[in-house]
């Protein structure tokens, strides 16, 4: 049994488009420097948490994107 057949593959959970460092056609500089900021800061959680509670929290945070933000009314 070859030691590669134990391995279990793993999806890199940088491969969205979000992580890469290339910066966008219609991106400004300003924004650009503002998601590699961001993603240097993922990458630090994903180091300090592991790889399971990284995850847990990119999972939650998806979910937090697609709910609704209640509006108040501004007086």
């Amino acid at each position: 049994m070859s030691n590669t057949e134990n391995k279990t593959e793993f999806k890199s959970l940088f491969d969205d488009s979000f992580f890469h460092a290339a910066r966008y056609e219609d991106e400004s500089y300003e924004d650009y420097k503002k998601r590699q900021k961001a993603n240097k800061q993922f990458e630090k959680m994903y180091f300090r948490f592991g790889r399971e509670r990284f995850i847990q929290f990119m999972n939650f945070m998806e979910q937090m994107g697609k709910q609704e933000i209640p509006q108040q009314d501004a007086e």
